[in-house]
């Protein structure tokens, strides 16, 4: 430590430090990189439903779904047909 810094700087070099820094030395990151990466993995599991979602809300309530959620769904209904 020295002096070239005020207190507040060096205090969030020092919290910086503790959060990004020293977990990866103490293998604190292994099971967070782990379940991102499972995340990652299983997308389409997890969030495959919102299209078809996202199309009744629209529906029920007697209006068109936008553009982008159309096209979701269409890439949505694809994917299934090539499985």
């Amino acid at each position: 430590s020295h002096e070239w810094a005020n207190t507040d700087k060096t205090n969030h070099s020092y919290e910086l430090l503790q959060r990004f820094v020293a977990p990866h030395f103490q293998n604190q990151l292994g099971p967070i990189i782990e379940n991102r990466n499972w995340v990652e993995g299983q997308m389409q599991t997890v969030f495959g439903g919102l299209a078809p979602a996202f199309v009744k809300a629209f529906t029920d309530h007697g209006k068109e779904p936008p553009a982008p959620i159309a096209a979701m769904l269409e890439a949505a209904r694809k994917k299934e047909a090539a499985t």
